[in-house]
């Protein structure tokens, strides 16, 4: 009976349709028309515990390309949760790009919401930022301004032509933060709207950015820019604020920055601007043990493009000069003063900003308590022209 149903073209023909039928109702494309997927998620505090907002693809080709969903809930799971019940679809973050972390759940000295089942499915690579509120970014004005969570994230993971940002993703965050080692820095994304983003704080001579601007006359002010000049530096216990000298200072001291590339501004003692084009960043950090603790020098060497570099006079961006060897020394000062204000911010709040202790105990040099209040650090900067 078998073989004859085997050599039946009809019952052939009408098995294979219906093969042909369940394969497609469980194909990728059925699959997306019935899953959200994120490109970005957003976790902020609010009254019922915690607001979720998910940016993702608009699997409708008409419309805007992405859109939002957002949902209340006593965890990150149940909001996560609510989403799908509202959109009746599925969530999936194995897309996402970037983690957007609100400023007032981090305060609150915990993290452990990240441990929500339904975040597991974030990428690794996926980049963690601090804003003052997800809300703010994700969504209206993504929508509105044509910027999406996968430019920014981009920005920041894949960056080479800047100093001034360093990415923190969701390995990091779990290695640095979830575990003994402590201390995590994270960047600071901050908003800038309409024509003040032209000229905002953090410009392109100082931080990175992404900006969109429509470009027509009328919707000038609808330009945004999303800045990362400032970060936020947390352990288990304590909370620090970077400003953007000390968050500059962190990166050129840091070993993440080796070999990195890019413009940097600092402002001198004598009021003026330095611009300088980093060609190549390279540190070196030698570890001693004194009578009264520990100690660390770090050498820093910063080979500069010469025909990119300036001082600006009086802030005038059309008064520029050449870095003389008096320039050099003032920036050398500068850099030096950002190291040791940087490390008086990180003494008095117990942070250990660089992860020092884990350097001296990798090198088995460790001896009782590590006590960061006697802790010493110098640098000795070098800065060497690159002529072109």
């Amino acid at each position: 009976m078998i073989k004859k149903l085997l050599k039946n073209r009809f019952f052939i023909l009408v098995s294979s349709f219906a093969l042909i039928v369940i394969t497609a109702r469980f194909s990728p494309v059925y699959s997306l028309n019935n899953r959200i997927i994120g490109l970005s998620i957003g976790i902020e505090e609010s009254v019922e515990g915690y607001l979720v907002i998910i940016e993702a693809v608009n699997p409708s080709k008409s419309g805007e390309k992405y859109v939002t969903y957002k949902a209340t809930g006593e965890s990150v799971n149940s909001a996560i949760i609510d989403i799908e019940n509202n959109s009746s679809k599925k969530v999936g973050l194995a897309q996402v790009e970037i983690l957007y972390l609100d400023k007032k759940l981090l305060d609150k000295n915990s993290l452990n919401f990240l441990k929500s089942d339904r975040l597991k499915e974030i990428p690794e690579i996926a980049v963690n930022v601090v804003v003052d509120s997800p809300s703010k970014i994700i969504g209206k004005k993504i929508s509105e301004n044509q910027l999406n969570s996968y430019n920014l994230g981009s920005k920041i993971r894949e960056n080479k032509q800047d100093v001034s940002t360093l990415e923190i993703n969701m390995k990091d965050l779990g290695r640095d933060y979830m575990s003994y080692l402590g201390a995590v820095t994270l960047p600071y994304v901050s908003v800038v709207e309409g024509e003040e983003s032209s000229n905002a704080e953090g410009n392109k001579n100082s931080s990175s950015q992404v900006e969109s601007n429509q470009g027509t006359e009328n919707k000038k002010n609808q330009s945004i820019k999303l800045l990362q000049n400032r970060g936020y530096t947390l352990t288990k216990k304590n909370r620090l604020l970077l400003d953007t000298n000390d968050y500059l200072c962190y990166l050129l001291f840091n070993d993440k920055s080796y070999n990195n590339t890019g413009l940097i501004k600092l402002q001198l003692e004598d009021s003026s601007t330095a611009l300088i084009q980093i060609d190549r960043l390279f540190v070196n950090k030698n570890f001693y043990l004194t009578n009264n603790g520990y100690c660390t020098k770090y050498d820093v060497n910063i080979e500069y493009l010469d025909d990119e570099t300036y001082i600006l006079l009086n802030n005038d961006k059309f008064k520029k000069e050449k870095i003389n060897s008096n320039n050099e020394i003032l920036i050398k000062n500068t850099i030096q003063k950002m190291l040791s204000n940087l490390l008086t911010k990180a003494k008095e709040n117990n942070i250990d900003i660089f992860h020092l202790y884990d350097d001296f105990y990798a090198k088995g040099m460790v001896q009782n308590n590590f006590d960061l209040e006697k802790l010493g650090v110098s640098a000795n900067i070098t800065l060497t022209k690159k002529l072109n």
